[in-house]
């Protein structure tokens, strides 16, 4: 097997994660390139859109940042990543309010265990938890309603006997 053009090596891809190699013996006295090497995929190409990948291709693709579920571009805010735009704005907004006394005790990301007879079924995590007065309010900005978080939400409401808050 002979490299189809310089710096490549064709390589067959059984699956996601294991590459099928050349046999480099009968490959020694081919002329290739020094730099020619087989390595895994990167995560975000699928394994049916590789054939035969230079290196330079490869690091193209590598570098490509995978885009998110639902199309929320993630925003750094005081050093903490928020997964949406619409998350890190609400959060802006929370910390005046924070800082002008009209809530307290700002909470990111709380974690609620929902258990049945002592059995964690699953953990919901809201966005933000904090005091108004004398209520504990729960927050979740949202931008698409998915059926789970649908029916997640009941559930905590129901075990907690708190209302969550949906921000859109």
């Amino acid at each position: 097997m002979a490299p189809t053009r310089a710096g490549t090596v064709p390589a067959r891809i059984t699956s996601a994660k294991s590459v099928v190699l050349p046999d480099w013996a009968n490959l020694k006295d081919q002329p290739r390139a020094s730099n020619a090497r087989i390595t895994l995929p990167p995560p975000n190409v699928s394994p049916k859109t590789i054939g035969t990948l230079s290196p330079a291709e490869y690091r193209e693709l590598a570098g490509k940042p995978r885009r998110q579920k639902y199309g929320a571009k993630p925003t750094w805010v005081e050093g903490i990543r928020f997964s949406s735009s619409a998350e890190a704005k609400r959060y802006r907004e929370l910390r005046l309010l924070e800082a002008g006394g009209y809530i307290r005790k700002l909470e990111l990301q709380p974690v609620y265990e929902f258990k049945i007879d002592g059995v964690t079924v699953f953990k919901y995590v809201s966005d933000f938890r904090y005091m108004e007065g004398c209520t504990e309010k729960v927050e979740d900005v949202k931008g698409c309603k998915t059926p789970v978080y649908r029916l997640k939400k009941r559930l905590i409401e129901a075990q907690f006997k708190i209302k969550i808050i949906e921000v859109s």
